[in-house]
């Protein structure tokens, strides 16, 4: 196994099943944060099921496996690119996120939680949670607007005003028509 990266709970190793390329993320020792791996091998689970997420392959206590995804994160690619399709698919995965209810609670600073490669891949889900006012979409949106890649008016105030209200299909396209 190859050292890969670390974070704040877990630590992410590069290693080969049958010819290719895993991700082995395991529990950090000295973290105090209880059934973390636990937490995002089960979302992962749930998650690979609409096309969300790496694909988990194994988990074990304190660890889960998951398929390689080869690409740049999305803080290095954002610096130098501002491609609508690539935005347009996260702001979709983040649109599936809400409408199951589920909080990432990364895409506010998603920097380091999304790949993108020959597709683009949302990372790191350890903190995931259900609620019922998912902030997915809003939290991107806010992230673009910082990053000036949508600018900040009335009008988008006013959609997403809507959109929190309601999570509406309608106030979401409304929402893609801006970018």
């Amino acid at each position: 196994m190859e050292f890969l990266a670390k974070g704040k709970r877990g630590v992410v190793y590069l290693d080969e099943i049958d010819g290719k390329k895993v991700v082995v993320k395991k529990a950090r020792p000295e973290s105090t944060a209880i059934n973390r791996i636990e937490n995002e091998a089960n979302w992962l689970k749930k998650l690979n099921k609409i096309g969300i997420g790496p694909k988990l392959i194994s988990q074990g206590e304190g660890y889960f496996i998951a398929e390689f995804i080869d690409g740049e994160l999305f803080g290095k690619w954002i610096e130098k690119n501002k491609d609508k399709k690539v935005l347009l698919n996260i702001l979709k995965q983040c649109r599936k996120l809400d409408r199951l209810k589920v909080n990432k609670l990364e895409m506010h600073n998603p920097l380091k939680n999304i790949i993108i490669g020959k597709k683009v891949v949302l990372i790191d889900f350890e903190r995931c949670k259900f609620t019922h006012e998912p902030k997915n979409v809003t939290q991107f949106v806010q992230f673009l607007v910082k990053k000036k890649v949508i600018e900040r008016n009335d009008r988008l105030n006013e959609i997403l005003k809507k959109y929190k209200e309601s999570y509406s299909e309608r106030e979401f396209t409304k929402l893609l028509g801006l970018l």
